[in-house]
């Protein structure tokens, strides 16, 4: 009679738990053993203002309606402008949504004029 191999099965929680204790005791890997100069924080730093300023001037440096505006034509300018999209009829049930939906999240808000 020959003898059959025994096998041990393992879980996968047995399986997680065993390389989450070996993690443990063989301490975290270091992904750079050398530490950030300031020079290199200073460089990022500088490097990361930059791209933050482009985004402010793509974010606000839109060309402004530069007259009274209702709801309607702020959501159709947003459309258009910024998102670069085709505006919609005023009277569409699509806009009287937008215009529900806009109304229904500033509720309690104070709405202060060219600030936006």
């Amino acid at each position: 009679m020959t003898k059959q191999p025994k096998y041990i099965n393992l879980s996968r929680a047995a399986v997680v738990g065993t390389l989450a204790l070996i993690a443990v005791v063989v301490g975290p890997a270091q992904a750079h053993k050398t530490p950030v100069t300031a020079q290199q924080l200073q460089a990022y730093q500088e490097a990361f203002l930059a791209e933050v300023k482009k985004g402010d001037l793509l974010f606000h440096g839109q060309a402004q309606m530069g007259k009274f505006a209702t709801l309607r034509d702020m959501i159709n300018w947003c459309i258009e402008k910024p998102n670069q999209g085709e505006k919609i009829d005023s009277d569409s049930e699509a806009m009287k949504a937008l215009e529900a939906y806009i109304y229904w999240s500033n509720t309690g808000s104070v709405l202060v004029p060219g600030k936006y």
